[in-house]
C-alpha cells in the first residue's frame, strides 16, 4: 500500500543587493569586473542594511561573505574568475 506524500510549499528568500558605493564609482571610474573595497559610506550603508535583517537572515549573509572571502583567497572566487 503506498502512503500518500505530502508536499509542502518551499520558501525562497532571495536579497538582491547592488555594490555599495567605493571611491572609484563615487568618481565615476569604469572598472567593470574589479573588486574595489567599500568606502566609508558604502560600510555605513551595508551596515544599515545589514541590521534591517532579522537575526537569521543576518547569519545566513555573513556565512556567505565568509565563504567568498575564504575562496578569493584562495583564488577559486566565481565572481571575479573571468569565467
Amino acid at each position: 500500500m503506498r502512503h500518500p506524500v505530502t508536499l509542502r510549499p518551499m520558501t525562497l528568500l532571495l536579497h538582491l543587493v547592488r555594490h555599495g558605493e567605493t571611491e572609484h564609482n563615487r568618481g565615476q571610474v569604469t572598472l567593470g569586473r574589479a573588486d574595489v573595497p567599500l568606502n566609508e559610506r558604502g560600510r555605513a550603508l551595508y551596515r544599515e542594511w545589514l541590521l534591517e535583517r532579522r537575526p537569521e537572515q543576518r547569519a545566513a549573509i555573513d556565512a556567505e561573505i565568509a565563504a567568498y572571502r575564504r575562496e578569493k583567497r584562495a583564488g577559486k572566487s566565481k565572481l571575479h574568475s573571468g569565467r
